[in-house]
């Protein structure tokens, strides 16, 4: 009984801080509003105050969520699971520009089925975005960092573009996983070990390796 009780706990406890808050510090916002269409609503000073502390914490959250499925995946990797490394990579990737977003003031929230975004500042409105929760954090990462050196290309795609691509063939269009065999994409790391990959992409100060299709399946997502 004792230990189901702490288990509730920890179960409770988990869900809310786990939550996207920004999210639901703006649905917060629109319910009392009774308005259909949220871009027709406009934030004030003290909505963005208050979704701008919560939206450091999904941040922060965001981050942690980034760098745990980038080293779960150099886990994964050393033990010849390459397809679930490859998915956790682009997890890390995917984690990694939503805490970017938010730690530049860029909500997404979900009004029924629909997405929206939003950037918080006093007279701002809602966005209408389109798309699955993937394609609305890369299309407005692409919209609010035009410039960001994240955006270059590999192999003739947008590097995010091209990580989608790795995921959605170890995800979906293999039958079977290949592993243990080592695939292109692991070929430097499995030839030079870990440390020594990790090192070299580290300190590759002029992305020598971040958008080389031979490394950036990890030196992207570590970039």
């Amino acid at each position: 009984m004792l230990s189901s009780q702490r288990r509730t706990r920890r179960q409770s406890s988990g869900s809310s801080s786990m939550a996207h808050q920004a999210a639901e510090s703006i649905l917060a916002w629109l319910a009392p509003q009774r308005v259909g269409n949220p871009a027709m609503c406009i934030l004030d000073a003290e909505v963005v105050a208050r979704t701008k502390a919560h939206l450091k914490l999904d941040a922060k959250g965001l981050l942690y969520s980034s760098t745990l499925s980038f080293l779960s995946a150099i886990e994964g990797a050393q033990g010849a699971s390459f397809s679930w490394a490859i998915v956790k990579l682009y997890y890390s990737c995917f984690y990694a520009a939503r805490s970017i977003l938010a730690s530049n003031d860029a909500c997404i929230f979900y009004s029924g089925t629909k997405p929206y975004s939003i950037n918080l500042a006093p007279g701002a409105s809602p966005k209408k975005e389109n798309g699955v929760t993937h394609k609305v954090v890369w299309t407005l990462f692409s919209r609010e960092f035009p410039n960001n050196i994240l955006l270059n290309d590999v192999d003739g795609m947008a590097a995010h573009a091209w990580m989608t691509r790795l995921r959605e063939t170890a995800n979906y269009k293999n039958a079977k996983f290949p592993d243990p065999l080592v695939p292109e994409a692991f070929s430097f790391l499995d030839s030079s070990g870990v440390g020594a990959t990790l090192t070299a992409y580290h300190t590759d100060t002029v992305d020598l390796f971040t958008f080389d299709r031979d490394h950036a399946a990890v030196a992207f997502p570590m970039k």
